[in-house]
């Protein structure tokens, strides 16, 4: 399970824009983590060319206003 989380995180790097943005907290992402029941909240600096990972939740979980 954590390799398949860490591989869909890491594929950020390559597709930053796939996840919808999320929409209680502007300029941040939130992508399912198929198929467990889990989402990464992440934001793309595309000026720096990076992507930082705020958190990864179950989805059970209340989730944040990051």
């Amino acid at each position: 399970m954590v390799a398949s989380i860490r591989q869909q995180v890491l594929g950020l790097a390559d597709f930053p824009l796939v996840a919808p943005e999320y929409e209680d907290v502007p300029g941040c992402r939130r992508l399912v983590l198929l198929p467990y029941p889990y989402a990464a909240f992440y934001r793309v600096n595309q000026q720096a060319g990076v992507v930082e990972v705020l958190q990864v939740l179950h989805t059970a979980r209340q989730w944040p206003a990051l």
